[in-house]
């Protein structure tokens, strides 16, 4: 026994590591879609600022790289996705791929600014480091789900120029790179509170998935034993209404089914067991004779016995809950 629960609490903790995994890379994926095509956008808008100030092949160059990684980033979407159709998309190789990816996205990115970074133009060179910082809060914003996949994306986009400009000779560099690697621990932090935010998610809601899933095995369980008991029983709430019943209860109505299903009153049940035609001392007064039934139910004379037209007789017991049901 000792054996089985062990497995059991291995089992469920590989279930949740592996689900937690996939759902992370889901979110990554999901949200890296939607940015995918900024660098693209962006490395535009650099060459366009740096045209005739570096050489046009290696900005070119350096496009290209910028594109082939976008390129590579959407081609693994898409067998990331055919992989989570096959129920493999927490495997290693795709965190791995993941960070790989992101990473280089990243490195492309930081290593152009490095060999790009214009020696003349203070002003062009603020406009590289809020340009780069920019990119990098943006993919801390969407890369957050996956920590280590928006760290090997941020730190190899912001450090090059960041220790650039912590080397130059003047203040306003140094003070401009002092600032901007404080900012690239603040995307850190950030990041790194936004993945606890969505791990954290992801606990309460398969925690609340797993407490589902035992109640209704609990219900499943109590229907299959009220079923299996040879006296109808019934449940019902502090308004009176009919929250529990086994299929011996449903048979003294079968005509209504449905409204049994739907939450009949306690009072409404005896008025229609009494319309049904079954009881003979409620003909022609089926309402009366219901309030007759109740009022006895709240007296110690109990259990009561209550002659059926097919000869039977039926005995009626009650018991009060602890919250105000019966």
């Amino acid at each position: 026994m000792g054996v089985g629960v062990i497995e059991t609490a291995q089992s469920s903790r590989i279930d949740y590591s592996a689900r937690l995994t996939q759902a992370r890379l889901i979110a990554l994926n999901r949200q890296g879609r939607v940015s995918n095509f900024v660098p693209p956008i962006n490395s535009l808008i650099l060459i366009g600022m740096l045209w005739g100030e570096e050489s046009p092949a290696l900005l070119l160059i350096w496009a290209g790289l910028v594109w082939a990684s976008s390129g590579w980033r959407i081609g693994l979407y898409r067998a990331f996705d055919r992989a989570v159709a096959r129920g493999e998309g927490h495997a290693e190789r795709w965190k791995m791929l993941s960070i790989g990816s992101y990473g280089l996205s990243g490195a492309v990115w930081g290593i152009g600014s490095f060999l790009m970074f214009p020696q003349d133009s203070f002003l062009v060179q603020a406009f590289l480091m809020v340009f780069v910082l920019g990119m990098g809060a943006g993919g801390t914003a969407s890369f957050a789900p996956y920590f280590p996949a928006l760290l090997a994306y941020v730190v190899p986009l912001t450090l090059p120029v960041t220790i650039i400009l912590v080397l130059q000779d003047s203040s306003p560099h140094i003070l401009l790179g002092v600032g901007g690697f404080i900012f690239l621990l603040a995307l850190v932090f950030l990041g790194r509170a936004g993945s606890r935010s969505f791990m954290e998610s992801f606990r309460l809601g398969f925690e609340n998935e797993s407490l589902a899933s035992e109640l209704t095995a609990a219900q499943t369980r109590l229907e299959g034993a009220l079923d299996s008991m040879s006296e109808a029983f019934a449940l019902f709430d502090a308004d009176h209404c009919l929250v529990e019943c086994n299929n011996r209860f449903d048979d003294l109505l079968p005509e209504f089914e449905n409204e049994i299903a739907s939450g009949i009153s306690f009072e409404e049940f005896f008025v229609r067991l009494g319309e049904s035609g079954r009881i003979p001392a409620s003909v022609g007064r089926s309402r009366e004779w219901a309030q007759e039934i109740i009022a006895w139910c709240q007296t110690p004379d109990l259990p009561l016995e209550i002659e059926m037209a097919e000869g039977r007789w039926l005995m009626l017991n009650t018991a009060d809950t602890s919250d105000g049901g019966k």
